[in-house]
């Protein structure tokens, strides 16, 4: 059973990973446990980094700290790290063009090029996404391998590409991002979400599945992507188009479902209507959640003393399950649904999570708060 492994590894303290119960947080302590987890992850990409959606998340976590802090020798390794693959990260429209998890280096290509304004950290993110958009695809949304997924119809996606959209319409000025994004994104909500639930099933295949308990199954992790998405489309999605406050509204709605199925120990599982299918705390979903509440409440858009106390908590027990050397653990592995998993088990999106997470929880103690329009309009 993981849940009682995990408990007796944080509580006992055992050496080989290194966690430690966590004190109170304070701005300070934030920052230092984001540069801790990216420093990490940051020496692991210089040995070895793949193109692939499960770096881009970290990345677009290690985005989000440079927004902060603009380190000069972080800057300097994200930079050789793009330069290593020609900012090229997908290869061009050679894989798959209209793959969304093929489109998630985009977010981390735009912010590079939001504060250095190189032209080749721009470019073939822009032809990439150009394709998409001046070609959209007639696919249905029914989880179809054979259609290599040109449309949406897997709600990771509402993360790995919308974000990208937004992004390049405040870059460009151009509007057929967002209208482009309009029309794909709430296909994929009005098919795949529940508002009996405010949860988001990951794809059709679990319309009817259930899980062990009798339980309809939502993807603790798929909901995290939904969630850490929409806050990073609200962000930059523009205050005169009348759907703004349509994807607030989901933000809002998703949150509540999301805050109802939290676990009695304040953290959450892979399976969010069933804890007892995967036992265990899922902590990529919970670093998405914690993420998406303390966005939620810097913002404006959720109620600071319902959501503030739960994303700081949460924040704050996240600390116990990062080892001595900078990695985060508790992490499922790569799939589509709730399964079993190892508890020392660290993945790049979990990083990404964990540093967006960081960035909104220091930004809500230290009152330092970015304005995003203004880093990725260059003003």
């Amino acid at each position: 059973m993981l849940k009682p492994i995990l408990t007796h590894l944080i509580t006992a303290g055992i050496a080989t990973l290194g966690l430690h119960a966590a004190e109170p947080a304070t701005a300070e302590s934030t920052l230092a446990a984001m540069n801790k987890v990216a420093n990490k992850q940051l020496d692991d990409f210089q040995k070895k980094c793949k193109a692939d959606w499960i770096n881009a998340t970290a990345f677009a976590g290690l985005a989000e700290l440079y927004h902060l802090t603009e380190d000069p020798e972080q800057g300097k390794k994200l930079i050789e790290i793009g330069e290593k693959n020609n900012w090229d990260f997908e290869h061009g429209l050679k894989r798959q063009p209209y793959h969304a998890d093929h489109l998630a280096h985009g977010q981390f290509d735009l912010a590079m090029y939001a504060h250095f304004k190189k032209p080749e950290m721009l470019a073939t993110i822009k032809k990439r996404i150009d394709h998409v958009v001046d070609n959209p695809s007639s696919c249905g949304l029914t989880h179809d391998k054979k259609a290599n997924k040109e449309r949406w119809n897997w709600c990771d996606a509402l993360f790995m590409a919308p974000p990208v959209l937004t992004r390049m319409y405040v870059t460009t000025g151009d509007s057929k991002y967002l209208d482009f994004l309009d029309k794909e994104f709430w296909a994929t909500w009005d098919y795949l979400y529940r508002p009996e639930y405010k949860l988001i099933y990951r794809d059709d295949r679990y319309f009817e599945q259930k899980s062990k308990n009798g339980k309809d199954v939502f993807w603790g992790r798929g909901d995290g992507w939904v969630h850490g998405g929409l806050a990073r489309v609200i962000e930059l999605y523009p205050a005169d188009r009348p759907a703004k406050e349509k994807y607030i509204k989901a933000f809002q709605d998703l949150s509540a479902g999301i805050l109802a199925v939290r676990n009695p120990d304040g953290l959450w599982s892979a399976s969010l209507l069933d804890p007892e299918d995967v036992t265990g705390n899922e902590m990529s979903a919970t670093a998405f959640f914690c993420y998406g509440f303390a966005w939620g409440v810097n913002h404006g858009y959720l109620d600071k003393e319902t959501y503030w106390p739960v994303a700081l908590e949460t924040w704050n027990r996240m600390q116990e399950y990062v080892t001595d050397d900078g990695r985060y653990i508790g992490v499922q592995q790569v799939g589509d649904k709730p399964v079993d998993f190892k508890a020392n088990t660290s993945k790049p999106y979990g990083t990404g999570a964990f540093l967006l997470a960081g960035s909104e929880i220091y930004q809500g103690l230290s009152g330092k708060k970015l304005d995003k329009n203004k880093i990725y309009a260059g003003k």
